[in-house]
Parts: structure tokens; C-alpha cells; sequence
């Protein structure tokens, strides 16, 4: 049985999250899946200045990466939700494919 690995990562803006990102790679270190969902919205999302100052201003080409792209009308609290289903829907996807010790 392969051993896989599901790495991910959050992104935030200091004080909501803004995107989460993740992987799973098999022990050959090949990418077998990954997902990307963007909560970035230009002119909504808060930063606090700490984070805008260290990190988001040099970067602002991820937050190009990062926007969301879904229904605008959606109220921050949805999307969120929005996004933390989708991120337990990939992970479902592949809790089944193997034992239940092969998802780290």
C-alpha cells in the first residue's frame, strides 16, 4: 500500500484566513492531487498592518493567485464556510483510497 501525504497550507491576512492551498503527494514525493481555494477580495479583505507590511505588499502578485472567484454577492461568513468545505471535500476524496494511518 503507497504511503501518501497531504500537505497544506493556510494563508492569511493576519486576521482572516484568505486562502488555503494543499497537496498529496505519494512516498516517491509525486504529486498525485492538489487544491487551491482563493478568499482574497480586493478592497474587502482586512490586513492587519504587521502582516501588509512584512509580507502582503512585497508579494502582491500571490494575492492575484489567491482571489476569490466565486459568487460576489456571497457574505464573507459564506465564503469562508465555502472554503472549508471544499478544502474537507478534497480531503474526503482521499481518506478512501487508502488505510486510515496513510493520510498525514
Amino acid at each position: 500500500m503507497t504511503e501518501l501525504v497531504l500537505a497544506f497550507d493556510i494563508e492569511h491576512s493576519g486576521t482572516e484566513v484568505i486562502a488555503i492551498g494543499a497537496s498529496v503527494v505519494d512516498s516517491n514525493f509525486k504529486e498525485l492531487d492538489r487544491f487551491l481555494f482563493g478568499n482574497y477580495t480586493h478592497g474587502v479583505t482586512n490586513f492587519s498592518e504587521r502582516c501588509w507590511r512584512e509580507f502582503w505588499s512585497k508579494n502582491e502578485g500571490i494575492l492575484k493567485i489567491i482571489k476569490y472567484t466565486g459568487n460576489q454577492d456571497l457574505p464573507k461568513k459564506l465564503r469562508e464556510k465555502e472554503m472549508i468545505t471544499q478544502f474537507q471535500n478534497f480531503r474526503s476524496k482521499w481518506d478512501g483510497c487508502c488505510s486510515s494511518n496513510s493520510i498525514h
